[in-house]
């Protein structure tokens, strides 16, 4: 998301949503209904304007969201043309129908884009940290919401029916709240179209928490502060709907996670401690301190806390064992696994073997095609031997453009068959580095067992770099197996 444009369309937004303030604060009732449906119709219209023009992959999203505000403007024209013509609806009334009706749609919305921006196996550890705290946000919500929205509105009500009616707003909004978070704490690519989108959620989440809030304290006034809010929101939404990054709505971000922000753990720790908070304010107002609620409310924060804690822990692990570029375990973790290895092989008299694997010539990749392309080489060779190594087998990108196996348990023939077919894997189907450009790669290979060729994991693998060496000096593209000769390919 570049900064400068980013800006100038918050700036373009907010002049428009100042005009249309300054309009609905000047007029009658009149003027200010005519506001708020021409902005509601004009978030559905320029929806479908900026589908038709950017074909967005996957429209299907922002033709719901045109369908959910299309109904808005339906429930719109019922509400206020109730109060304008002195026929207002009793609550739940047919306006009601329509407002609940975009929630189906806004979670189908949702659930879409979520699905899009998560589906690669690279997102996968940041959706369980994402998941977590946005449950975090939710349940916190979810108490306040009990507390100062339904609670009050449904105390006095002995109709089910109705009692579910009024707790299907706040309800539905906690549902939005979440999947919004969802969208923006995942693995989605970050645009001015989804700050806009956030933007929408936003004023409208207040709008309707405002809105909840009036009429649960008996202070609701028609055509008041709320409004402003939901122009506000359609606003936001046709703008994201026509500004051109609207294409890239959920597209999966290449970038590294960010779960572990500073401004994210400050906003999770103030979201922590609302339940204790949502209780002092009530214990201030002689209000109904709602104990068990509150009791429950903070026992389940303190559990998504702890997960989130482990999950963190998990991936920090994951990234000290794992070779950024390759994927590969680290050299560490190899020396780790080598030394349990070779405790295991003394103890139970099973032999284990190292292979050392040096990609040929890769100085001259670098120099003739670029770092990039030697990238895509290092890549590549560590996919091939994965691919040949087994199941239990440990691999990794030793340094440069060297990589290590250790291979437990093996012997001699054994060893030397993985070494021929990894030789083969990597030298036998040349590197596609661009469109225009393959290239044939060769790698000579080390194989030292234990205890055959040493007493300890250091000799190990002081033997096998030995053997590498003789394997490059004897013209490279070769194994050598310590104590044999260089074979000749």
């Amino acid at each position: 998301m570049r900064v400068g444009d980013s800006r100038r369309v918050a700036a373009v937004v907010l002049a428009v949503i100042g005009v249309l303030f300054g309009i609905y604060l000047l007029g009658n009732e009149w003027v200010r209904v005519s506001v708020v449906l021409v902005a509601d119709g004009a978030g559905a219209v320029l929806v479908l304007r900026g589908v038709l023009r950017h074909r967005p992959p996957g429209p299907l999203p922002w033709l719901f969201l045109a369908g959910a505000q299309s109904l808005a403007v339906i429930a719109d024209c019922l509400f206020y043309g109730g109060y304008l013509f002195d026929r207002a609806w009793d609550f739940p009334g047919p306006p009601d129908l329509f407002f609940l009706a975009r929630y189906p749609l806004w979670f189908a919305v949702a659930l879409l884009w979520v699905h899009r921006s998560t589906r690669h196996d690279a997102f996968r550890w940041r959706t369980d940290v994402t998941l977590v705290d946005v449950a975090i946000i939710v349940v916190a919500s979810a108490l306040l919401s009990w507390i100062f929205v339904i609670s009050p509105l449904i105390r006095d009500s002995p109709d089910v029916a109705l009692l579910v009616l009024y707790a299907a707003y706040p309800v539905g909004d906690l549902i939005l709240l979440a999947v919004g978070m969802r969208i923006w704490f995942g693995g989605g690519q970050r645009s001015v179209s989804l700050g806009l989108l956030g933007g929408f959620a936003t004023c409208w989440l207040a709008a309707d928490t405002a809105y909840l809030l009036s009429l649960a304290n008996g202070t609701y006034r028609f055509l008041g502060w709320t409004e402003p809010l939901w122009i506000a929101a359609a606003i936001a939404l046709a703008a994201a709907a026509t500004h051109p990054s609207m294409v890239s709505v959920g597209r999966p971000s290449a970038d590294a996670p960010r779960s572990g922000t500073g401004r994210r753990l400050v906003l999770l720790g103030g979201v922590s401690l609302l339940a204790p908070a949502a209780q002092f304010v009530q214990y201030l107002r002689d209000g109904d301190l709602h104990v068990p609620v509150v009791t429950a409310t903070c026992a389940v924060l303190f559990v998504l806390v702890m997960f989130r804690m482990g999950v963190l822990l998990r991936e920090q692990r994951r990234i000290a064992i794992t070779d950024t570029l390759t994927g590969l375990r680290t050299r560490r973790f190899f020396e780790e696994n080598l030394a349990l290895e070779a405790e295991r092989a003394a103890r139970f008299g099973s032999p284990m073997g190292v292979l050392l694997v040096d990609v040929d010539h890769f100085k001259t990749v670098n120099d003739r095609y670029g770092h990039k392309a030697g990238d895509t080489v290092l890549r590549e060779v560590a996919r091939r031997l994965r691919e040949c190594a087994r199941a239990g087998d440990v691999v990794a990108r030793y340094g440069g453009e060297e990589f290590a196996l250790l291979v437990a348990p093996t012997d001699r023939a054994g060893a030397a068959r993985l070494g021929e077919r990894l030789r083969d894997a990597v030298g036998g189907e040349s590197f596609r580095l661009d469109d225009r450009t393959e290239l044939l790669v060769t790698a000579s290979i080390g194989v030292a067992l234990l205890p055959d060729h040493a007493a300890t994991p250091d000799e190990l693998t002081v033997r096998a770099d030995q053997c590498l060496y003789r394997a490059k000096n004897a013209g490279r593209n070769r194994v050598v197996v310590a104590g044999e000769l260089p074979v000749t390919h």
